[in-house]
């Protein structure tokens, strides 16, 4: 999917999100993880947690801390290890409870809460997009990578290749039936094309460069 322009990327991503995968794979789309190469930008993290939470959870009260607004249903990630409330860097979860009067909310981590008071809200971020470094090591049912030329500095063939394997693997067969993708990257500086196609298991889409027979 041919997107170079970088509004029009984040748009696209949003429609994916929002309507064409979820309805593709019937997944809701909580489940569907933005990554992105970049915190800044356009296509950068930060903008598009904005723009997603706009698009899937606009309503309701909530509260605010560092520049965003924590709302009931948002998805959100622990930025830093927790000890004493057992959380730690990259746990993501989903906001169960917001109670504005008492000045505080209640995060579900795959079935654990943990509560946060307002002056603890700087452990948490919005979680719709984050970066490519960020979720390494972790795993997501759908992955939506937007990968632009205005990502240049940061296109390396490793960082793709960790984005796109973020996807999570058949654990019975380790093959992919959803389709192939083809990603071409001018990077590590010299502008050197590097070409790499392979099955991927889980589902990818890569909203930016080239991508075939995923939607």
């Amino acid at each position: 999917m041919q997107k170079e322009d970088p509004q029009e990327a984040a748009d696209e991503v949003m429609r994916l999100v929002k309507n064409k995968l979820s309805r593709y794979y019937q997944t809701p789309p909580s489940q569907i993880q933005v990554l992105t190469p970049m915190q800044k930008g356009i296509v950068g993290a930060a903008n598009l947690n904005t723009i997603l939470q706009e698009t899937l959870n606009p309503q309701g009260e909530g509260l605010r801390r560092g520049g965003f607004v924590f709302r009931v249903n948002d998805k959100v990630m622990q930025i830093r290890n927790n000890y004493d409330k057992e959380v730690f860097n990259g746990d993501i979860g989903m906001i169960d409870v917001v109670d504005v009067a008492a000045r505080n909310l209640k995060v579900n981590f795959d079935g654990r809460i943990v509560e946060y008071d307002v002056t603890e809200l700087d452990e948490l971020t919005l979680a719709y997009a984050t970066t490519i470094h960020k979720a390494q090591g972790s795993e997501y049912p759908i992955v939506v990578m937007p990968v632009l030329m205005n990502h240049f500095v940061m296109l390396q063939r490793n960082l793709i290749y960790t984005g796109i394997t973020r996807a999570k693997k058949n654990p019975r067969t380790g093959r992919n039936t959803q389709g192939t993708f083809l990603c071409r990257a001018e990077c590590d500086g010299d502008k050197t094309k590097y070409s790499f196609k392979r099955k991927v298991t889980g589902k990818v889409l890569i909203a930016g460069r080239e991508i075939k027979n995923i939607v």
